[in-house]
């Protein structure tokens, strides 16, 4: 999943820098690949809002969403300021 994930949006964005993490392991259950986290820098950002943003990604994803349970989107064009806390991802709270 993390490789038709990491294919489709390097096929539609001109990409600056992209970081996909599997974080299944963070939640309970038989979670397998169904939680990512996608950090993704490319200035076709840099004049669409975040619910744009989000938008055109969960678009291009529609049909890896039927099998994905979680994905967490952090979305930038090149120019804007990231802050590292906002990428840290909580643990699950159902996890034990």
């Amino acid at each position: 999943m993390e490789d038709k994930i990491s294919q489709k949006i390097l096929n539609q964005f001109n990409v600056i820098n992209l970081y996909i993490e599997n974080e299944s392991h963070m939640h309970g259950g038989s979670a397998g690949d169904s939680h990512f986290k996608v950090v993704l820098i490319s200035d076709d950002f840099k004049e669409l809002s975040l619910m744009e943003r989000h938008k055109a990604v969960y678009d291009l994803l529609s049909e890896e969403m039927n099998n994905i349970h979680a994905l967490s989107l952090h979305l930038f064009s090149g120019d804007e300021n990231i802050q590292k806390e906002l990428l840290i991802s909580p643990n699950c709270v159902k996890k034990k």
